[in-house]
């Protein structure tokens, strides 16, 4: 059994109200997490941030003792995304060779769409399937464009 490992990372931001941004309670967790694996770092007005993990995503889980609480910073960031922004998550990584995958992840203030590039040995796909996945895809995107 292996494990998936990878890196998640953010195209540059701004955001309608910093301070409220930063008490957001999934960007500080964000924040905090990402110590030690990456950054989270604000320059001339924009917010960016990476991090490398096992099982990279923009939902976080917080395990605090008994209860499990999950941090969704995308949705957190569109709630905050000044309108007109958009923010890119790049996520990426591999298992062993036999799960290669990435996803893009699309944050505007309208909403957050989700472009899946994982892929699998075993996969097999057809022409129209592929079709019909890519314009699902793409039509999610247009809608928080």
């Amino acid at each position: 059994m292996a494990d998936f490992y990878g890196a998640l990372s953010s195209t540059s931001f701004r955001v309608k109200d910093e301070a409220a941004f930063l008490a957001d309670p999934d960007v500080a967790y964000l924040k905090q997490y990402v110590e030690g694996k990456g950054f989270f770092q604000k320059e001339d007005g924009y917010f960016s941030f990476a991090y490398d993990d096992q099982y990279p995503s923009t939902v976080l889980t917080d395990w605090d003792g008994d209860t499990e609480i999950e941090h969704d910073f995308a949705s957190a960031i569109s709630r905050h995304i000044v309108e007109g922004d958009v923010c890119q998550l790049g996520v990426s990584g591999q298992e062993k060779l036999r799960y290669i995958g990435g996803a893009i992840v699309v944050v505007t203030s309208k909403g957050v769409a989700y472009v899946d590039g994982q892929t699998c040995w075993e996969t097999r796909l057809s022409t129209e399937q592929a079709r019909e996945e890519a314009t699902a895809q793409y039509n999610a995107v247009l809608g928080v464009l």
